[in-house]
């Protein structure tokens, strides 16, 4: 694309149908749909169609030949003028050497340079999808991290239910208690049928904990039994 911070062509008197050459660019009328859909603009591109120019035709590269002819047109001089202004805010950083359709003419506005109503028409329905896509997305964001949140929190009371077990530390400590707790859980998840529950257990405690008393070990099993009725299951 052109470069702007070339300056204009000298004057030359030359062979050339200089009005034809001016109405050509002065009928190259932008496709404001097609370039509003761009993802950027250069900044040559930005001026021609702040001028309604199609940028393609109407450009600095063509322009600069004709803004120091003595009857050159309005639409040069226009060219010309916007030109040195968008070069000073790119100087000071006001703008990029290229930008968006949104934040190019945000600037324009700005500055109070005209912008072509059905250009801002496109720019602004652009505009609002864009801000309405960030607002959805923005939405889903805040309800994963509110169910996120709930998660969290789920997880910490369903930690909190979470039995360790007996502190063998604290005075209240019961042996007994605690290895009919596991003996329990043991057996309950796995016991066979044919064999009382009693005898279940007190194979367990025998395997598990064979240091056991035998008092200790009959009381355990007296109370994890759940099969009050006494005798070994039926074999189904």
């Amino acid at each position: 694309m052109s470069d702007l911070e070339v300056d204009a062509s000298e004057y030359k008197e030359e062979a050339m149908d200089l009005g034809e050459e001016l109405d050509v660019l002065s009928q190259a009328k932008a496709d404001f749909i097609y370039w509003s859909n761009m993802p950027f603009w250069s900044l040559d591109e930005g001026i021609a169609l702040l001028l309604g120019k199609d940028p393609e035709i109407v450009n600095w590269d063509i322009i600069r030949h004709y803004v120091n002819y003595p009857i050159s047109s309005e639409l040069c001089l226009d060219y010309s003028k916007l030109r040195i202004l968008v070069l000073r805010a790119l100087e000071m950083q006001e703008i990029n050497k290229s930008n968006s359709p949104v934040v190019f003419l945000e600037w324009a506005e700005s500055r109070s340079v005209e912008i072509p109503e059905v250009l801002r028409q496109q720019i602004a329905a652009r505009k609002s999808i864009k801000t309405t896509a960030e607002a959805e997305t923005d939405n889903l964001l805040k309800i994963k991290d509110e169910e996120m949140a709930a998660l969290r929190k789920r997880i910490e009371e369903l930690e909190a239910l979470v039995w360790e077990g007996f502190d063998e530390n604290v005075s209240t400590y019961s042996k007994e208690l605690a290895i009919a707790v596991k003996a329990h859980g043991a057996i309950s998840k796995n016991w066979k049928k044919g064999m009382s529950i009693k005898k279940q257990i007190t194979i367990w405690l025998q395997d598990n904990y064979p240091k056991l008393m035998n008092e200790e070990k009959e009381r355990i099993a007296k109370m994890c039994n759940w099969q009050k009725s006494g005798g070994a299951p039926s074999t189904p």
